[in-house]
């Protein structure tokens, strides 16, 4: 099993792969870069701070990515989903750290 470490290395070369292709007007491959990214991150199982610091700035970068993605497809129904997913994420402060992470994968594994 791998360690945060490398599932957040290979989240990160995901996440480039997803900039060069929205850099070159490609965001049907960037949004699918970006969601595959969001979807291996779930496999981070986090128990030190600084690794939960990464795993929420890595999940925050990738909805704003996706969202941008998604918003220059037109795609305004998903655009929706993960404005609200993103705005949940930040208000919501009644779960444990655990349910949250488990809520965000099985939301984004869901599409």
């Amino acid at each position: 099993m791998e360690g945060p470490a490398e599932i957040f290395r290979r989240v990160k070369i995901l996440k480039q792969e997803g900039n060069r292709c929205s850099k070159t007007g490609d965001f049907t491959h960037a949004s699918s870069h970006y969601l595959s990214a969001i979807k291996l991150l779930c496999f981070a199982y986090v128990v030190l701070k600084e690794d939960d610091i990464t795993f929420k700035q890595l999940a925050i970068t990738l909805n704003i990515n996706m969202v941008a993605s998604e918003l220059k497809l037109e795609r305004f129904e998903k655009v929706m989903q993960l404005c609200s997913l993103g705005l949940t994420l930040a208000i919501q402060r009644l779960y444990s750290e655990d349910q949250k992470q488990l809520w965000v994968c099985i939301t984004f594994n869901k599409h």
